[in-house]
């Protein structure tokens, strides 16, 4: 049989891209503090959870290897990430892939 899943990337999907005003760039977030849930992103995955359908949520983290944060931050984002979705929606994500490519 076969059985579906359903694939969201982290950034600019569930949270929000990030001004980095010493680079100078817009990015992903570099801190937990910087870490913000998009407008809807949250019901969205509650809405998607209904369907029972697998949720994995990836994530390329090229700031890891830009040496912008580290892997204790990004585990630390990861966490917010994962307590704000089960506080505002009781959404449950079995899977996160992170990827901390340079690409």
């Amino acid at each position: 049989m076969k059985r579906g899943a359903v694939f969201l990337d982290r950034d600019g999907v569930i949270n929000a891209y990030v001004y980095n005003s010493e680079f100078g760039t817009v990015d992903s977030p570099a801190h937990p503090d910087d870490f913000v849930l998009l407008p809807g992103a949250a019901r969205a995955i509650a809405e998607l959870n209904q369907t029972g359908l697998p949720i994995i949520v990836v994530s390329n983290q090229p700031g890891i290897a830009k040496r912008k944060f580290n892997s204790a931050l990004l585990a630390a984002m990861t966490e917010k990430c994962m307590s704000r979705l089960e506080v505002l929606v009781a959404v449950s994500m079995p899977s996160i892939m992170l990827a901390p490519s340079a690409k």
